[in-house]
């Protein structure tokens, strides 16, 4: 049930007395890992610049922050804005087939108004034309109102196995990029992060080795790759395993594979997609137990938002089409040239779905589920260091980005604040 509380703004006015642009008042703030009750957040231009209790531990009331606008959020929950490292599309498009940083950004705005507030924009094994495209699109978004809600670029695939394909366009497939999209790439990480998925069966460590001095994030996903193979590439500081036992062999007695090599290194980071379809929930409950909790990622792999009439999506040579709250395609049989199953293509959901499936369905804390849709990721990336000059995002703390949203208990939004911006909901 839709909560009514929502945020009231109590004073608005633009007197050089106020020293914050905006202060959010009474609000129950999710900071370093726990919820604190009746905080006051000051914030400047597009930065946190004050977090202070209203009142002190020994009863005693603080002096008011004071701002040109201020919001009593009546207890609401406030949270740092979702970070989503996997996001493919919407409306019926893919992100490489976008036109231009405008469309990039209207596609994204519904995962905006849903908490979203930093995105890596994800393509599914493009072909070359396609992700030199998209580099320039990004090179362009910096212009746009919106644009620096793109934080970076997730190439998943090409480098993948044509035994774990997936949804992707094995005519795409390759086991190396050319010299000169990765000078490009790398060119890209001076103002986005750069994130290629690869197999780790199909390209060499050397290869990794090249990525990682090139400023690129190096994952492991699309593999039938054997332990030890894995093992390796982790070794060489391929770190993460995207959306976990999905596009992976199954952990057998004697196979333990790339499955096997995330689960049991705690070094690693992995995500997994949260949408009541893409996993079992004993599957979730493995994953929960095995890595520490600091490790783990929700992703959305959304191919849109929403429920209801969502517009198919081609992949390549195939469509992917809304069907029972996912993204699904025909496969085909090559002899007979008939439809043998569905297969998973891609989820509809938000990562505010994702949290709320986490703490209703899959037995994690609120602050948990939270954290691997904000900190997480966040730290995955280094957005969290303070020797870099890229934004601070994924957590309350003062000189962050004040990238925040406020919900009720049940996580339902009430406000988005996008760089210290109230966004119309």
């Amino acid at each position: 049930m839709q909560s009514d509380l929502k945020p009231k703004i109590v004073s608005k006015g633009g007197s050089s007395n106020y020293l914050f642009d905006l202060v959010i008042n009474n609000c129950n703030a999710l900071i370093n890992y726990e919820f604190h009750n009746n905080i006051q957040v000051g914030i400047v231009a597009n930065r946190i610049k004050a977090i202070q209790e209203h009142t002190s531990s020994a009863g005693v009331q603080k002096i008011n922050l004071k701002g040109k606008t201020t919001i009593d959020a009546k207890g609401l929950l406030l949270l740092p804005g979702f970070v989503d490292l996997q996001l493919n599309g919407n409306k019926g498009k893919l992100f490489h087939d976008c036109i231009d940083a405008k469309e990039v950004i209207s596609l994204l705005m519904p995962f905006m108004h849903r908490g979203t507030t930093s995105v890596m924009i994800t393509l599914i094994s493009p072909n070359l034309s396609q992700i030199r495209n998209v580099i320039n699109i990004l090179n362009s978004l910096r212009e746009e109102p919106f644009g620096s809600m793109v934080i970076g670029l997730h190439l998943e695939g090409p480098l993948i196995s044509d035994q774990k394909p997936g949804i992707h366009h094995k005519p795409n497939f390759k086991s190396n990029l050319p010299a000169s999209i990765i000078k490009e790439l790398s060119k890209l990480t001076s103002h986005f992060f750069v994130m290629i998925t690869l197999a780790p069966e199909v390209v060499t460590t050397k290869y990794i080795d090249m990525l990682i001095q090139s400023n690129i994030n190096v994952a492991v996903g699309h593999t039938s790759a054997s332990y030890e193979t894995v093992k390796k590439a982790i070794e060489h500081k391929a770190g993460f395993g995207t959306h976990l036992f999905n596009a992976m062999d199954p952990l057998s007695a004697r196979i333990p594979g790339a499955l096997g090599a995330f689960l049991i290194d705690d070094t690693t980071y992995v995500s997994f997609i949260a949408d009541k379809a893409h996993l079992h929930k004993a599957s979730v409950d493995l994953i929960r137990k095995a890595k520490p909790i600091e490790k783990l990622v929700l992703v959305s792999d959304a191919l849109a938002y929403g429920r209801g009439n969502l517009k198919p999506v081609k992949i390549g040579d195939r469509i992917a089409f809304y069907k029972n709250n996912r993204y699904v395609s025909a496969q085909q049989d090559e002899k007979e040239n008939r439809n043998l199953k569905l297969q998973l293509a891609g989820s509809s959901i938000s990562l505010l779905e994702a949290v709320k499936n986490c703490v209703n369905e899959y037995g994690f804390r609120r602050e948990e589920a939270i954290n691997m849709a904000t900190l997480n990721p966040a730290s995955y990336l280094a957005l969290n260091s303070k020797k870099s000059d890229r934004p601070l995002v994924g957590q309350i703390q003062e000189e962050n980005i004040a990238n925040l949203i406020l919900t009720d208990p049940q996580f339902d939004i009430k406000q988005v604040i996008f760089e210290g911006k109230l966004i119309p909901y």
